[in-house]
């Protein structure tokens, strides 16, 4: 039977981004079941082997299976009994949208606040090392309430805003979005779709896998959204 309590040591001492070859992860936990190939549903949901990556404060992102599977480290592990209101499950998923992000893009982003010549500042979620690319997350299931569809022009502004005055330049304006959904009226006429589009801002959507979508779906139940 496999030792799930390994897979957790081992991942406690690793570094941000880990990919295990089939091979290894088998290994590390004293052999894999066979439903770890034959049911994709295995690796997500509550279960033993998922808990114990989580509780070392780490996602699945990606798995290729027979290949590998790739755990990437999104902070401390969330608490199952977060509070209605609580945004904690959120800002954990965007750490991972924006982990996603970089390794599509192939480049670092973290967040940083950023500080305007005339002394007004920002707090960008994403930010590559020498300023090329900006980024502003957003966690959200579903398609956009009227609010929500203000804060996608709004953060779009932000980006817009801090471009004019970086030097270099930003090559890249990236809205990431966890949803296609989420951004469905800015594929059409709407004029915040056209808006950002002249503002220079691409929208990005990243593929989150099956339990980390339940767990944002759920906290958008918990806090009424």
């Amino acid at each position: 039977m496999a030792d799930w309590s390994a897979l957790s040591q081992y991942l406690r001492s690793a570094g941000p981004t880990v990919v295990l070859g089939w091979s290894e992860l088998n290994d590390i936990v004293g052999g894999l079941p066979a439903s770890a190939t034959d049911h994709r549903a295995w690796w997500s949901g509550d279960r033993p082997h998922v808990r114990a990556w989580k509780e070392a404060g780490f996602t699945r992102a990606e798995t290729k299976v027979g290949e590998s599977v790739t755990f990437v480290r999104v902070g401390e592990a969330v608490e199952t009994s977060t509070a209605a209101g609580d945004s904690s499950e959120q800002r954990r998923v965007e750490m991972l949208m924006l982990t996603l992000l970089q390794q599509k893009l192939g480049i670092t982003l973290a967040p940083r606040r950023l500080h305007s010549p005339d002394g007004a500042f920002i707090d960008v979620d994403g930010v590559a090392t020498n300023n090329s690319v900006l980024v502003e997350c957003w966690a959200h299931q579903g398609t956009a309430k009227v609010a929500q569809k203000y804060k996608l022009v709004n953060d779009a502004a932000k980006l817009q805003w801090a471009a004019t005055w970086l030097s270099p330049r930003p090559a890249g304006l990236f809205l990431c979005v966890s949803d296609e959904a989420a951004v469905k009226h800015l594929r059409g006429t709407s004029w915040q779709g056209a808006a950002i589009r002249q503002m220079g801002v691409c929208l990005e959507v990243v593929q989150l896998q099956d339990d980390d979508v339940l767990a944002l779906v759920e906290a958008q139940r918990r806090q009424f959204r």
